[in-house]
């Protein structure tokens, strides 16, 4: 077959044309491959990508109150307590299992509560800390406190009162008796020791005449017992 100079033109014309088409397309496919593609995972990536759960915001502690009082037991039906908590907070009082009064600490975070009403024997304090959302602590360490006025048992088993002494080897003598376990004693205001059972000795040397030995037992709350016992020596 014989092409005239004018087909051959066209043809070369075609074949250059198919050829940039070819090219353009194939362009296509290398950019999108090198370039959408990995922008399109990146993108699927994110989108199935499982949403971070939020954290619960932990909700805020308030320390308990602190309670100080410098006895156990009190002859007193009114007393002062204090104590030490975070700074500002509200401080709420129980007494005995029912909450009572209320303070503020203060900046540097003590508070007090005076003319408490104690009920006969033991008293039970617990305090609380409340925040100004209204949210309270624990409560504080108990803090007990016995209200009596009894009186503490003192017996003085020996000298007996009047009794006199005229030997010479006896210018000094014992002083014995019981009392209640804790109490303390004092012998002409000398402290003696008190046995876990109650019993104590003590030593008084006496002089020529009548000689008066006081001795006094003391129970935690404060309340006493005295007795005197004169002794006559005359050696």
């Amino acid at each position: 077959m014989t092409y005239s100079r004018t087909d051959t033109q066209e043809r070369k014309t075609l074949i250059r044309q198919t050829l940039l088409f070819f090219a353009a397309g194939l362009g296509v496919i290398v950019t999108f491959m090198y370039v959408l593609i990995p922008i399109y995972s990146k993108i699927l990536s994110i989108t199935n990508k499982p949403s971070a759960i939020p954290k619960a915001t932990p909700t805020s502690i308030i320390l308990p109150p602190n309670l100080i009082s410098p006895y156990t037991a009190t002859n007193s039906a009114t007393i002062s307590i204090k104590g030490t908590a975070l700074p500002n907070m509200t401080i709420l009082l129980g007494q005995n299992g029912q909450i009572g009064p209320q303070t503020t600490a203060t900046a540097s975070g003590d508070f007090e509560f005076d003319n408490l009403t104690l009920n006969s024997g033991d008293n039970l304090f617990i305090a609380y800390a409340q925040d100004q959302s209204g949210a309270r602590s624990d409560g504080s360490a108990p803090l007990h406190v016995n209200f009596t006025t009894d009186a503490p048992k003192l017996d003085v088993t020996s000298p007996t009162d009047g009794t006199t002494i005229t030997q010479h080897k006896q210018q000094v003598i014992s002083v014995t008796g019981t009392t209640d376990s804790g109490n303390k004693i004092t012998i002409n205001n000398q402290f003696v020791f008190v046995s876990t059972s109650g019993a104590f000795t003590g030593q008084v040397q006496l002089q020529p005449g009548a000689n008066s030995i006081a001795i006094k037992a003391t129970n935690d709350a404060g309340n006493q017992t005295e007795k005197d016992v004169t002794v006559n020596y005359s050696p």
